[in-house]
This record gives C-alpha cells, structure tokens and sequence, in this order.
C-alpha cells in the first residue's frame, strides 16, 4: 500500500489535532479542515488504509482514530515542519555549553529544562552509567565532632558527597581506619556489583562495630546508587516546592525547600521560654538521619540529656514537624492496643525537606 501525498495530510491533521484537543479524529471533522479537499466518505477509506498500514489506532469501536507510536514517529521523521530557532534562542542555547569544565549532571539538566521551555512540552532527561564503572575511591571529611563529609568518586570521573552525622565523636583514628576499611571493600568494585546484599556482608565484618558505623556504609551505598542511577530530586509535597518545581524545574524547588528550612529555624528561638532554640534546630536537622530506626534519643545529638531531647522532639511533634510511630504488638483490636510509647520510629514532616534538612 503507497503511503501518497493524500495519506500523509491526514495522517498529520491527525496528529496535530490529537495532540491540540486530545479527543480521537473523525473522517467529518477531518473533511472540513483546510488542505483536505475531498469527502468524508474518502476520508474514511484513507484512515482504513493508514490503520491497516499500523499508522493508526482506534480506541473503541464507535471512536474516532489516534495516532498509534509508529504514527507518531513517522510525523516526526517525515511530515512535522521545522521552525528555526531565534538568533536569541541560539545564543541561549550556545551559552549552556560554553563552560570550560562542566558538571556532566548540571550540564543535562540545564540542557532538559532549556528544551522544555523551547518546546513548550515536558521533558524527562536521564543518564546510564556503563556496567564497568567502578569506585574509584572513598574519602572522608570531619565537619565537626560528630558530622562528617563522605565522598565516593567513581572511575567515570563522577563525585557524589553526603553528609553523615554519626551517634559518636570522631577523631583522626576513626577516620583513618574507617577510610582504609571502606577502600579495602569498596574500590575496584563495579557499581552494579555494590547490591544490597553485598553492603550487608561488609557491615557484618565489622563486627560489633557495624552499628556504630551503619551511617557510613548506608552512605556509601546511597552514593554509588546515585551515581549509578543518575542525580535525583525528592521534591516531596509541599505545595511551594512542587509548584517551584513545576514551574522552574529542579533548581528553583531545591531554592524552595531551602527557604522552607530556613522559616522553621528562623521560628525556634520563638520558643526558648520552654526549650533552647539550639537545641530544637539540633534535634530538627538529625531526625531525617534517623528516619526508618528506632529512635534513640542519645543518638540525635551527642553530649545532651535524653529527657532534654525527648522535650524537644514533643515540641516538634505538637507544631506537626515530627512524628512518631509506636511499636505495637498487632495481636488485637484496636491495632493500637499495647503500644509501646518509648519503642518507636521517627517521622519527618515531608520527604523532599528530610533530604535537605
């Protein structure tokens, strides 16, 4: 069957006012468009012929047609008119890439929200990391006595960071040992090799100090996911930070959440008559890094007072920041029977925030 100059004008008619009304084409409707001068009757029998020919799709019997994925691909290869760019559009485009050592992940997501807004049509950019890349190296920074950087560099030439805050003070010693631990079990190893299981069978050599260091390992994990997978962005729900999203992509949502954070600690001395601000802005920024443990109150800050930091977490929980979920024994009705209110779980207020916190 010939694919005519007549097939081609309705196949694109079609295309076009699919994707404008998002309702099915008919042969009446297409009959009286500009450019198709012939009858419904014919129109019909060419739409026969171009869902004969898998150009096509109808999706119920008495609808009108769709263009099917083979459809949408020859409008695009064949039959959609091109529109040059502006002189201004180019040079926009031209100063995305005029950078003398650009950042692989900033450089594709500049790239993906430049298309979006040229094209007026959503964009998804995405990354793959090839199966032989590997860890280059491990290093760790102190940030302070109980807070540390931990980088993972792969041999793609890839850097991911994360902070850490760890239930016990660091020193010189630590970091060295867990430096040449992490670098013993992790260089060398592709990414695809560095699974779940295999990050729980270097927690268990550490023996009875793999609790204590479980922050870390999770974090190397995290990072070599994120490096394998791509960058992401936990926007979560709330609505400033979907909506900056939505409308100015993932640097003006990371901007909102930031503000976001800074209102809630620009609040905490409002309240120093019943606790220390420093306090509260401790316990708010650690909780994230408890989120699916059982919480422990001395391991959210070090050197405070469990009853101190349990006052401050109650506080949190009154405004809505924070919330706790009860161990239970689920061996009756109600669920809640039996709850255990010193055995419980941490909530964050939202998921996008608890990564930036």
């Amino acid at each position: 069957m010939r694919f005519d100059e007549r097939k081609m004008k309705i196949l694109s008619a079609i295309v076009e006012t699919y994707i404008r009304t998002g309702e099915p084409v008919g042969s009446k409707t297409l009959s009286e468009m500009p450019g198709i001068d012939v009858s419904p009757a014919t129109v019909r029998n060419e739409m026969a012929s171009l869902f004969s020919m898998g150009l096509l799709e109808q999706p119920h019997t008495s609808a009108g047609r769709i263009p099917s994925h083979l459809g949408y691909r020859i409008y695009v290869d064949r039959l959609m008119k091109e529109e040059p760019l502006t002189e201004k559009e180019r040079d926009e485009i031209d100063a995305l890439f005029n950078v003398g050592d650009p950042d692989p992940d900033r450089l594709l997501q500049d790239a993906a929200e430049a298309l979006a807004e040229y094209t007026d049509c959503a964009t998804v950019a995405m990354t793959t990391t090839p199966s032989y890349v590997t860890v280059e190296h491990v290093d760790i920074v102190p940030a302070d006595k109980s807070t540390v950087v931990l980088l993972v560099i792969a041999s793609n030439g890839v850097v991911k960071s994360k902070v850490c805050r760890l239930p016990f003070c660091v020193n010189a010693g630590i970091i060295d040992f867990f430096k040449k631990f992490a670098n013993s079990k992790f260089s060398g190893h592709t990414l695809e090799e560095i699974s779940t299981e295999y990050v729980t069978s270097v927690a268990i050599q550490l023996g009875e100090y793999s609790e204590v260091f479980n922050p870390l390992i999770v974090g190397i994990y995290e990072l070599c996911r994120e490096v394998y997978a791509g960058q992401y962005l936990v926007v979560g729900g709330m609505p400033a930070a979907v909506s900056a999203y939505v409308q100015g992509g993932a640097r003006e949502a990371e901007r909102e959440q930031q503000m976001i954070l800074s209102t809630y600690h620009d609040d905490f001395p409002k309240y120093s008559s019943r606790i220390r601000a420093d306090l509260l802005q401790k316990v708010f920024v650690s909780v994230p890094s408890m989120l699916g443990r059982k919480l422990i109150y001395t391991h959210l800050v070090e050197g405070e007072k469990s009853k101190d930091l349990s006052a401050a977490y109650d506080l949190l929980r009154l405004a809505r920041v924070v919330a706790k979920v009860r161990h239970v024994p689920a061996n009756g009705i109600p669920i809640g029977y039996g709850a255990d209110e010193r055995n419980f779980k941490p909530l964050f207020l939202d998921a996008g925030l608890a990564c930036r916190a």
